[in-house]
């Protein structure tokens, strides 16, 4: 998870170019980079526990990023996996959501299915949190892998995925509520694709929605943020 990427959209007031060496200052501390240029980052981890190798690419333009990713199985046997990509950004910033279309939502914090009907309902319950709430929501078998948030500066970031791959996308939505403690609350969010109904690697093998791969070869996917100003 890539927490470390928390205040992405804050640090790009120029170009994304401009911010590489930002994330060259905060990512070497959580993978291994193979590779640096002004345009991309590459970092490469191998399990100590399980014969796989797993990379991750960044590669900057001065309107988005796109991450690849990869997973090696150097093992003999087949390796089913989850991956959830999570950058967190400021809640208190975002004014508009729009969501692909979806069959459920549920709700991990409540452990139970909530009665969104749509994107726009759940835009509005999303908006509407209060102070010292916090919500971990499922939009399940979605339509579409794409979404798109603005925020206040005017700066709208569209997220382009594989719906075949991540059928799920799990919202993150902490406005202060979490860790309930004092002087450690957040005011946060994120929006992950998810492979599988929830983010258990073991639901998601029973229900055959994980990820896999098999021995010897590789899997790879995209994810894709382009961002614009729109005032």
């Amino acid at each position: 998870m890539y927490g470390e990427c928390r205040w992405i959209c804050e640090e790009c007031g120029k170009s994304i170019k401009s911010i590489t060496p930002f994330f060259k200052r905060q990512l070497k501390h959580f993978r291994q980079v193979v590779s640096e240029n002004t345009d991309h980052l590459i970092f490469s981890v191998r399990s100590k526990k399980l014969p796989v190798h797993f990379k991750r690419e960044m590669y900057f333009s001065e309107t988005g990023i796109t991450w690849t990713f990869k997973v090696i199985n150097e093992g003999e046997k087949e390796l089913p996996f989850q991956h959830v990509m999570h950058p967190l950004m400021p809640l208190d910033q975002i004014v508009a959501i729009e969501l692909p279309q979806f069959e459920s939502v549920y709700n991990e914090i409540g452990k139970t299915k909530i009665d969104l009907e749509d994107a726009t309902s759940v835009q509005n319950f999303l908006l509407s949190q209060p102070v010292g709430s916090t919500n971990m929501l499922f939009l399940q078998n979605i339509k579409t892998g794409k979404m798109n948030w603005a925020y206040r500066n005017g700066i709208t970031v569209e997220a382009i995925f594989s719906e075949k791959d991540f059928p799920t996308i799990g919202i993150w939505w902490n406005n202060n509520g979490y860790p309930d403690e004092e002087g450690c609350r957040r005011i946060e969010c994120a929006f992950e694709p998810v492979p599988g109904n929830n983010t258990v690697l073991a639901d998601a093998h029973r229900d055959n929605t994980c990820l896999s791969v098999s021995p010897r070869v590789s899997y790879s996917w995209q994810i894709q943020w382009q961002m614009k100003r729109t005032v």
